[in-house]
């Protein structure tokens, strides 16, 4: 039980921690590509966040800790579980945002050009 209270905590942090790198320039991109201002920033970064922290909280859940291995080895395999959840959510973040912000905005400076 302690094993896991450890993984959870550890997950945690890693993940705040790549929030709080994140999150100003994801702030600022999406700043500049959402067309209603402050409420689709403010939903995409609580998105991002939510992600960012229940991927690698779900990883470390599901390949909970293993007995007889050492402290060591264990803690390796913990980050190397929530880093791997850390990509997973910010690909999917990612490919989100492109498909919904980035790649219209892209389509429609084509299409007039494409007129012209």
């Amino acid at each position: 039980m302690l094993a896991l209270i450890l993984d959870l905590v550890l997950s945690f942090g890693v993940s705040l921690a790549v929030i709080a790198y994140l999150r100003p320039m994801l702030r600022d991109a999406l700043r500049l590509r959402c067309e209603n201002g402050g409420r689709s920033v403010d939903f995409w970064l609580r998105l991002t966040d939510l992600l960012m922290l229940l991927a690698p909280l779900a990883e470390v859940i599901l390949f909970g800790p293993r007995i007889g291995e050492s402290l060591d080895s264990h803690l390796r395999r913990v980050l190397f579980i929530t880093l791997c959840g850390n990509v997973l959510g910010l690909a999917w973040t990612g490919r989100t945002i492109w498909k919904h912000l980035v790649a219209p905005q892209r389509q429609q400076a084509v299409e007039p050009s494409a007129q012209g």
